[in-house]
């Protein structure tokens, strides 16, 4: 890039990040009944969609145009991509279960629970609740995609125009965290009993938001359009 380029490229961050924080944290904190809650069901309803307001924002500010949005599917090309998506978050879930029984709850018979859950009427149960596993996320799809719209697909490109994809998701894992301080501030997200409240919960929070930036779907399908 040309010095201008670099230029013009850092102030789109700027105008972003600043775009994506101001309404979040004028809701997070207007609306907070400072016990983890809020006060507003359409304010907690559409926090989440700051971030794709922004892009948009942002592009019509700095006269960016359309250019690209990273919302292409490139199904066939991606295909085992797209079926370790569907199916990681179960095999995640087996293995949280499992960690979390063997660290806290080693009393239990698991042999006997999977029996119980795999036979007879647990079979059912079991069936319902793999449905339920996906079909509460589709409602979540659309608040989800202003932070996917948002993050992943404006921010991070924008940053790797200045240094490599770890770095710029580590970036980009940090400002989404900090993004929801205000949240976790009042004990929205990790309550308010733990040890460091409320800074390590913000550490945290960064924490976490960087290998999702970095994992995320769109990394592998959008941002390598030639394969």
């Amino acid at each position: 890039m040309t010095p201008e380029e670099k230029k013009l490229t850092l102030r789109r961050i700027v105008i972003f990040t600043v775009l994506c924080f101001i309404p979040n944290y004028i809701l997070e904190i207007a609306f907070s009944d400072h016990n983890g809650g809020l006060t507003s069901a359409a304010a907690g309803q559409t926090i989440m969609l700051y971030p794709a307001v922004a892009n948009i924002l942002t592009r019509i500010i700095t006269k960016e145009g359309k250019g690209e949005y990273y919302l292409k599917a490139h199904l066939k090309a991606h295909k085992g991509t797209y079926i370790a998506a569907a199916v990681l978050p179960l095999v995640m879930g087996l293995v949280n279960m499992l960690v979390i029984h063997f660290l806290f709850d080693a009393g239990t018979d698991m042999a006997e629970l999977f029996d119980k859950n795999t036979n007879g009427k647990g079979l059912s149960f079991a069936l319902a609740l793999l449905c339920l596993t996906y079909l509460q996320d589709i409602p979540l799809l659309i608040l989800g995609f202003g932070e996917e719209f948002g993050w992943r697909a404006y921010l991070t490109p924008k940053l790797e125009k200045f240094m490599p994809r770890l770095p710029a998701c580590c970036i980009t894992g940090i400002i989404w965290g900090l993004w929801h301080a205000p949240l976790i501030w009042y004990g929205y997200d990790f309550g308010r009993s733990y040890a460091g409240f409320p800074y390590v919960g913000v550490i945290a929070m960064c924490v976490v938001c960087m290998p999702l930036s970095s994992a995320m779907l769109h990394k592998e399908v959008s941002l390598n359009q030639d394969k």
